[in-house]
């Protein structure tokens, strides 16, 4: 599911949106942060960056460390 699958609601969609735009330009678009901005307050806009660039950090350890999947699990 992406920002753009039919039924995505907006707010979802601009979750989405916003983590692509981090991991594409390590920036959100006004238009991404806008929409975000409408519900969250500064700290919880603040939690978005943090949260994909921790799981951003620990996907880039991991892979470099070489750490195998867990058992049974099956990679993308």
């Amino acid at each position: 599911m992406g920002p753009d699958s039919p039924g995505c609601p907006a707010f979802d969609a601009a979750l989405l949106r916003a983590a692509d735009e981090l991991h594409a330009r390590q920036c959100i678009g006004d238009a991404t942060w806008a929409a975000l901005a409408a519900r969250y307050d500064t700290l919880q806009l603040m939690d978005v960056v943090f949260a994909v660039g921790q799981y951003t950090l620990i996907a880039m350890a991991l892979k470099s460390f070489g750490t195998p999947l867990d058992e049974g699990l099956e990679g993308f």
